[in-house]
């Protein structure tokens, strides 16, 4: 993985979201307690000056 803070940070915060999703669509008991988000998004990167 490069070196990169910003790549890193991006990078932890798409699997940390991620996470998240899975979580509550596992423990969902029906269709209303399910993620919004029903579709994984796909993840780009695009370095950003600061």
């Amino acid at each position: 993985m490069p070196e990169d803070p910003q790549f890193r940070e991006a990078v932890v915060e798409h699997v940390e979201f991620g996470t998240e999703v899975a979580m509550q669509n596992s423990n969902a008991t029906n269709d209303d307690e399910l993620h919004p988000i029903r579709e994984v998004p796909a993840w780009t990167w695009s370095k950003q000056d600061d």
